[in-house]
């Protein structure tokens, strides 16, 4: 898996082991939507990953298509 897409409404989740099985995986590039995408950029290892931040799926398939191995 090279890309994975998080975020959308922030139900408070603690997002803790959601990213440490992330970073046991094979990801490279992760997409953050908000509001809780920001809550979970604070907490990841922005340097291990590319991460786009946005409010568009458009935008989001993009990064994905250029970021994604096929």
């Amino acid at each position: 898996m090279d890309t994975l897409f998080l975020g959308g409404s922030d139900r408070g989740y603690d997002f803790t082991e959601l990213l440490g099985k992330i970073s046991q995986l094979h990801i490279q590039n992760i997409v953050l939507f908000p509001p809780s995408g920001e809550r979970i950029y604070q907490q990841i290892d922005q340097k291990r990953y590319t991460i786009l931040q946005t409010t568009s799926m458009q935008e989001a398939v993009e990064f994905a298509k250029q970021n994604t191995e096929k």
